[in-house]
């Protein structure tokens, strides 16, 4: 199942795979078409799932836009 591909470092609560799911929710496009790519927009949605993520996680900063 989808809860055993989950980082074995990663002690997944029910909270916490709750949580996940929401942020997937949020974040994930149903489809992107060739149009999307250019739009500085998807850039934009994708560096603040990758930082919502790493918070959920309690991950340090570990892109480089996250110390920027």
């Amino acid at each position: 199942p989808q809860r055993d591909a989950i980082a074995p470092n990663i002690f997944l609560t029910p909270s916490l795979y709750d949580t996940l799911v929401q942020w997937v929710t949020k974040h994930y496009r149903d489809f992107l078409t060739p149009d999307d790519l250019p739009d500085p927009k998807l850039l934009d949605e994708s560096l603040t799932a990758l930082d919502q993520l790493t918070q959920i996680l309690n991950l340090p900063s570990i892109y480089p836009f996250q110390s920027a």
